[in-house]
């Protein structure tokens, strides 16, 4: 079953956070990604299916590397998760070195995402040397094929997957949970009904958790409605949950700012 709980939005009455839940209870595992953010590289759509993946408990170490690493650890429980991931992938690099991404996985289950093309650090015969020795699989995932990825996993024995940054998401998914050993969602086809807009969300992991940010009034219910494998069409209905009363004539009028013109001489040439 699936969970619909409400929470006061910090900015403002008008607006609230949602979570929507999966009950299923799941162990957590430690999973460490290194991501890379090269110029050649564009694997947002991959790290953000990753995220969609997570169950509460999980722990999500993230490694953005391209000539240097930037690494930070998340709560699979964080709602504001994907915005901090987001953050993360919006920086790039000029340049790619494997063995600094490599060097800083950690964790139960351990993913390379990257093209292959490597143009910094240790050459391929050493970089393969320096895998061997992890004694942990990492498992590695490429836009296209890649002969060095593929035997960076063959050596850890991680599995190597070739999937298209232009794949469904669903696929990611599905990809992401087979070589996690995940089972996949058993509820699908969410909508969130509040009083001016519907939200329709992707399956939930199992074990996880989505939030999302809604616009709402001072009293009412907030709908969600979704179906499990077998087609059975499920409900929950939920309250706003709002922190403090509404200021009805406040919220008719919009802050107002005054700027002074600055003014400049010109002079004209002939």
């Amino acid at each position: 079953m699936l969970r619909l709980t409400a929470h006061p939005h910090t900015s403002t009455d008008h607006y609230q956070m949602f979570t929507v839940t999966d009950e299923h209870i799941v162990d957590g595992k430690h999973i460490c990604a290194a991501v890379d953010i090269s110029s050649s590289c564009h694997l947002e759509r991959l790290v953000y299916a990753l995220v969609d993946t997570l169950s509460s408990s999980d722990v999500l170490t993230l490694v953005t590397f391209g000539t240097h690493t930037t690494k930070r650890v998340f709560r699979g429980d964080d709602p504001a998760l994907k915005p901090k991931v987001q953050e993360m992938m919006s920086r790039s690099e000029q340049g790619s070195n494997a063995h600094v991404g490599l060097t800083a996985l950690e964790g139960d289950l351990r993913l390379l995402f990257t093209d292959g093309l490597f143009n910094e650090g240790p050459d391929t015969l050493d970089l393969f040397d320096n895998v061997s020795s992890f004694g942990t699989p990492v498992h590695c995932i490429a836009p296209s094929h890649s002969d060095v990825l593929e035997q960076i996993a063959c050596l850890s024995g991680g599995q190597y997957e070739v999937l298209p940054m232009t794949s469904e998401v669903a696929d990611m998914r599905e990809t992401l949970n087979g070589m996690m050993g995940k089972l996949p969602p058993v509820h699908y086809n969410l909508k969130l009904t509040g009083p001016f807009r519907d939200y329709k969300m992707h399956a939930v992991a199992r074990g996880g958790q989505i939030s999302v940010v809604m616009r709402t009034v001072r009293d009412g219910v907030a709908r969600l409605t979704y179906l499990d494998n077998d087609g059975t069409e499920h409900e929950e209905l939920c309250p706003f949950a709002n922190a403090n009363v509404f200021n009805e004539a406040a919220s008719l009028f919009s802050p107002m700012y005054t700027f002074r013109p600055i003014l400049k001489e010109c002079q004209m040439f002939e």
